[in-house]
């Protein structure tokens, strides 16, 4: 609404919708409003800080973190890893200005890491990808894809499955039974050659 966005209570079917529960400032678009899979966190697009807030719906929508925008902003896109441990949030790239996508943690707002990310396409987002439980995320570099811990440590392992020519990827949920997690590739044609 540009009035703001509201929050209602879905009531028992046959009964009215009723007045909304919480009410917040407006959002940009309708991309500016994001929940964490499980719906525990919502987080908002702030137009007068151009960054992202995030809220506890378990806890009356108490405001958990602000995130800032990395360079001047607004932040364009953002989402939450599948158990709400993080918050991703993308800005438009600039020419040396750094930067612009975050890795944030989504309840302290603590910057867990950054990179550049020049074009936005259907291939390139979701730019950090994890496993259903977090046991992995990666991340598509230059001729390959960067496979990181969970929780992104700085200090964590880090791996790269080389895949040059690489022009998108996807990360399985979970691995197959009990085995570790797979990551399917897919290669440009070059010269010629299919894609594989």
């Amino acid at each position: 609404a540009k009035s703001g966005v509201l929050i209602y209570n879905y009531p028992p079917e046959g009964e009215s919708l009723g007045e909304p529960a919480f009410s917040f400032p407006a959002v940009p678009t309708a991309d500016g409003c994001v929940w964490s899979s499980d719906g525990s966190l919502l987080g908002l697009a702030d137009p007068a800080t151009g960054g992202v807030c995030v809220y506890n719906a378990n806890a009356g929508y108490e405001k958990l973190c602000e995130v800032a925008p990395l360079i001047g902003g607004p932040v364009r896109n953002f989402y939450f890893s599948p158990l709400g441990t993080h918050l991703v949030a993308h800005e438009r790239w600039a020419k040396d200005a750094g930067a612009n996508v975050g890795l944030w943690d989504a309840r302290t707002g603590e910057l867990k890491m950054s990179f550049i990310l020049k074009k936005m396409t259907e291939m390139t987002w979701p730019p950090l990808k994890w496993t259903s439980l977090e046991t992995h995320c990666c991340r598509m570099v230059q001729d390959g894809v960067q496979v990181l811990s969970g929780n992104v440590a700085k200090d964590g392992e880090e791996r790269k499955i080389a895949a040059p020519g690489i022009m998108a990827f996807e990360v399985a949920p979970r691995g197959a039974g009990s085995t570790a997690p797979h990551v399917a590739i897919c290669i440009a044609e070059a010269k010629g050659a299919p894609a594989k």
